[in-house]
């Protein structure tokens, strides 16, 4: 398994509920995007959620961006 944190540099107007909308279909047709494994009684287990995760668009500057982006790469998944 592979947690892959993205960043993406929109240059432009934006329609945020627009986007948000066809990331939430796609998660939505895409049972893979919302898989999780969580540790049960000391054990990996696959979970799936039902609901769509929130889409958190943000207004960075390149420097912030990419010191969030290097943050998100050491969670583990």
């Amino acid at each position: 398994a592979y947690n892959l944190p993205m960043a993406f540099d929109i240059r432009g107007p934006l329609d945020a509920v627009l986007f948000a909308r066809a990331a939430d279909a796609l998660m939505a047709r895409q049972e893979v995007l919302r898989t999780r494994i969580r540790v049960v009684d000391g054990e990996p287990r696959q979970w799936t959620a039902e609901a769509v995760a929130d889409l958190q668009l943000e207004n960075a500057s390149a420097a912030d961006a990419a010191a969030a982006y290097a943050r998100e790469c050491v969670h583990p998944f």
